[in-house]
């Protein structure tokens, strides 16, 4: 049995090719797999495409709002969307309850330092719009004093400030009522 003895120079070759490849493959890994929450996205964005009277109607209360909210992504450029330019450009009803809805979701789970670095940061101000519109605002005022606060312990307070009137104004109710209230600002019209 004979050894084949690799110079330096192929074995820092065959290394440099091992590498490239596997950054190749772990950027097609990442750019083209999906998370559950990006397939669930997309299937109720398909779902949801065309909200008529009557699929507004049957959605479940539990799901109405990430009904609209869908609705309002399948309607936003595929590439790239800014949410602070394109969500305004819909109908008031789907701008406050979709702004409303992304910044309550990211306030629910983190606070206002998690959602000023995340993509809704800037969706802040329209969600307390929203918030105006739904009737809640307590929770609307929380957002614009942490919009002004200079630091992180005053923001601090205004999420337990948040927190508490989220809970007061019972949000989430909030969005069922408004979107129940005025179907006709979230369905689609036929030329849509």
């Amino acid at each position: 049995m004979q050894v084949i003895e690799l110079s330096v120079f192929n074995r820092n070759l065959i290394t440099i090719a091992v590498l490239a490849l596997a950054f190749i493959a772990l950027y097609f890994f990442s750019r083209y797999s999906k998370t559950e929450s990006e397939h669930r996205a997309d299937r109720l964005q398909k779902q949801y495409a065309k909200m008529t009277p009557a699929l507004l109607a049957s959605v479940p209360d539990e799901e109405l709002a990430e009904a609209v909210v869908a609705n309002v992504f399948a309607k936003m450029s595929k590439q790239r969307p800014d949410l602070y330019v394109e969500l305004p450009q819909q109908t008031p009803g789907r701008c406050a309850v979709t702004a409303a809805w992304l910044v309550d979701r990211e306030l629910d789970q983190s606070d206002f330092e998690t959602l000023f670095a995340s993509a809704c940061g800037p969706l802040a101000e329209l969600a307390a719009d929203g918030l105006d519109r739904l009737q809640a605002p307590s929770a609307a005022a929380a957002i614009r004093a942490a919009l002004v606060a200079e630091t992180e312990e005053v923001r601090a307070n205004c999420h337990a400030d948040y927190v508490e009137a989220r809970e007061q104004e019972d949000i989430p109710q909030k969005l069922i009522d408004y979107i129940r209230d005025n179907a006709d600002e979230f369905t689609d019209s036929e030329e849509e």
